[in-house]
């Protein structure tokens, strides 16, 4: 019986043994079943949250690209207006904003901002701001994004071309002689006497004298004629803008046709805030005309127009033309000079910084007058900014009489370059080197009467500037042209410098 008992004692003893097992593992699993509950819940939460961000940044990203293409349009659209016209700049570039798809309002979260790049004046940063970025997945979240995005361009002027003084093509009116007049031809004057843009017709010659009107109009004809610039510097006093001997002069002049009867106008337009934009520059008075044999005015310095210490510093600009109404042949001869009240006569921008700038923009028309032997004028200055670009330099009509053409580097080493004849294309002469031979004379074009070599052609020179460029050069930015004769030359040209590339750019 004892026994018994303790077998059921046993069993008992077995039973509540299994009893407890049971219950704990029911308590086990009861708080399994709680933990792993809200961790999933969590996970849920986790997972939806990542699921509805990676949704929204494909709309962030889109909105963000949009703000960065507001941003590039604006800077481009305003920098034009500076320096000065910071608010004609914020309104251009709140109108190309608007143009991609992003209108700054305010009340909707966009806005947008100008700003001067300190210490460069040609350059502007513009920001544009969207406060108001909606999250459509995750706006439990987060409901709005801040995404700012900016742009700065900058604006790179015209080459200035002819003279780093404050005198341009006065011949041999100064010592030292510069050689090389300005100059500007009559309309019926014949393209083959040297002038690009102001002789109406080519093709003239009719075996004794040049006809008007020729058989073939002149395809580079304008007749806005020719753009100098009087560079007024910051703080400067009275400056006196003069032309020497204005008007077309037998004493001065050439007249191939025998017909030297034509007017020379002359129109002034003051310097203003943007120097880059020449269509909103006001007409300082009335075009100045001065006709054949004008009086007083030959061969002496006329003042057009004096810079007072109450006018604004900057680019002058003074544009030169003939009359198409007036059918005279020929060339006047002129020179340029910005006379400062106080000071020399005569003064280098290079080493003088209050000295006013005179060179031509685009295009310089001359006639050379060079001494037998090498000379070596002025062409351009072309800034390091340019480093690494391509410069074209055009010669129409280059070389009358020489043996060869150079182009010298700020350092003065004979520069190597591609060229080619671009106009006309008939009989293209094309080659490479560091000197363009101008020598020789294997006869006339078709309608044409002179024989040599680069008669009324437009010769283009290809060079490629350095990626060093200041390195190699410093901050002597201008570059010559060597001409090379055998005896006195005279040659009536006109030369053009362009740098390839958008004169307005992104830079960042």
């Amino acid at each position: 019986m004892g026994i018994r008992s303790r077998a059921r004692g046993a069993a008992r003893t077995s039973e509540r043994h299994t009893r407890a097992g049971g219950h704990s593992r029911a308590r086990r699993q009861g708080s399994e079943r709680g933990f792993v509950l809200p961790l999933t819940a969590l996970s849920i939460v986790v997972l939806t949250a990542m699921a509805g961000y990676g949704a929204d940044l494909g709309s962030w990203y889109a909105r963000t690209a949009q703000l960065q293409r507001a941003a590039d349009a604006g800077a481009l659209a305003g920098v034009v207006w500076m320096p000065n016209d910071v608010v004609s700049a914020t309104n251009a570039a709140t109108a190309a904003a608007a143009r991609n798809d992003v209108t700054i309002d305010a009340l909707k979260g966009t806005s947008l901002t100008v700003q001067s790049v300190p210490g460069s004046a040609n350059r502007l940063k513009v920001c544009v701001t969207d406060a108001l970025v909606e999250a459509y997945f995750t706006k439990m979240y987060d409901a709005y994004h801040t995404v700012t995005k900016c742009a700065t361009a900058e604006y790179i002027l015209p080459v200035a071309l002819g003279s780093p003084e404050n005198v341009y093509g006065t011949g041999n009116q100064l010592v030292p002689a510069e050689n090389i007049w300005g100059a500007v031809n009559g309309y019926c004057t014949p393209m083959e006497q040297g002038d690009l843009k102001l002789s109406k017709w080519t093709s003239t010659w009719n075996g004794s004298s040049w006809d008007c009107p020729g058989s073939t109009a002149n395809p580079y004809y304008d007749p806005t004629g020719y753009t100098y610039i009087y560079d007024i510097p910051v703080g400067h006093g009275s400056t006196a803008l003069q032309v020497f001997d204005p008007s077309w002069n037998p004493g001065l002049g050439i007249d191939p046709g025998g017909n030297g009867t034509f007017d020379t106008i002359y129109t002034l337009y003051s310097a203003d805030g943007t120097p880059l934009d020449n269509t909103d520059n006001p007409m300082i008075g009335a075009p100045q005309s001065f006709p054949t044999n004008h009086g007083a005015s030959q061969g002496v310095w006329t003042t057009i127009y004096t810079v007072t210490s109450g006018d604004p510093s900057g680019r002058y600009r003074l544009e030169v033309k003939t009359d198409a109404a007036d059918i005279g042949q020929g060339a006047n001869l002129f020179g340029l000079r910005a006379l400062r009240g106080s000071g020399p006569a005569r003064c280098s921008t290079l080493t003088d910084t209050t000295c006013p700038g005179v060179f031509a923009e685009s295009y310089m028309s001359i006639f050379a007058n060079f001494p037998s032997g090498v000379a070596e004028p002025y062409l351009a200055s072309v800034p390091s900014s340019h480093a690494g670009k391509t410069m074209i330099i055009t010669l129409f009509d280059p070389g009358e009489g020489g043996q060869s053409i150079e182009v010298l580097s700020p350092d003065g080493r004979s520069w190597p370059f591609n060229y080619r004849t671009v106009y006309p294309t008939l009989g293209e002469y094309t080659g490479s080197g560091t000197s363009l031979d101008i020598s020789g004379t294997p006869g006339a074009l078709a309608g044409r009467l002179s024989t040599s070599k680069f008669n009324e052609r437009l010769v283009e020179i290809t060079i490629s500037l350095p990626v060093d460029y200041l390195t190699q050069f410093g901050t002597n930015t201008w570059w010559k042209i060597r001409y090379t004769f055998g005896a006195a030359v005279t040659d009536r040209t006109t030369w053009s410098v362009q740098i390839l590339g958008d004169p307005v750019h992104l830079i960042e």
